[in-house]
Formats: C-alpha cells, structure tokens, sequence
C-alpha cells in the first residue's frame, strides 16, 4: 500500500514543506473525514436531537478532504490558500472536538470522534504555526 509520505518524496520538484510533516497532518486529516463522516452517520441513526453535531462532523469532513486535497499538492503552493485551508480545518476539528466532547461519556463514535478532531486540531494547528 502506498502512503502519503512514499507518494510525496516521489514529487520531483521541491515541496514547499517538510514531507515527513506533511505526511503526518495529510494522515490526521484523512483519520478526521473517516471519522466524522462515521460519527455523522451514527448520529443521524441514533436520532437523539445532536443536529448541531452532526452538522459540525459533516462540515469537518467536508473541510478536512478539500484540505488534504490542497496540501497534497505539496509544491508551488500559495501559501495564503494554504494557510486559510488549514485555519478552517483547524477550526472545524476544534468544534467536533467540543461538539463530540460533549456527548463522549454516553457514546463511543463521539469519543473516538473527539479525540480524532482534537489530535487533528493540534496536528493543523502546528502546521500553521510553522508556515510562519
């Protein structure tokens, strides 16, 4: 199977960021759209009125595949659009993670989901923090 990290060092022209980070947060966000799109599901069937939780997981999902497809690109970027694309996954994750958080105790999706947004957030957060 090939990973973010072989396809990337494949790239023949120099990326814009450290490849074995880049790997690490392209991994955090694929982890955060499989598990918000599992959480949103889960939610949805088990009813329960979590409309704002659902919305928040599928707007994370939404984000964090849109920016994984940004950064994947790796090289040449626009650093402005690469910096927005991370605020707002960054931000999305924050939410799910607040959101989930706050049902964890009495629903395993929502813990995993939690903890997958909050590792996210933190991965997105040093990311933009290192861009400078």
């Amino acid at each position: 199977m090939t990973t973010a990290r072989d396809i990337l060092q494949s790239v023949t022209v120099e990326p814009t960021f450290n490849v074995d980070e880049l790997a690490t947060v392209l991994q955090a966000l694929s982890d955060l759209d499989r598990d918000s799109t599992s959480c949103a599901v889960a939610m949805t069937a088990g009813g329960g009125g979590v409309l704002s939780a659902t919305r928040a997981a599928l707007d994370a999902a939404d984000i964090a595949a849109t920016a994984g497809r940004v950064l994947a690109r790796g090289e040449a970027s626009d650093l402005t659009v690469v910096r927005s694309v991370l605020e707002a996954a960054a931000v999305a994750a924050e939410r799910c993670a607040q959101e989930c958080g706050a049902h964890a105790e009495h629903s395993e999706h929502c813990r995993i989901h939690s903890e997958s947004a909050s590792r996210a957030a933190g991965l997105l957060r040093s990311q933009i923090s290192s861009l400078g």
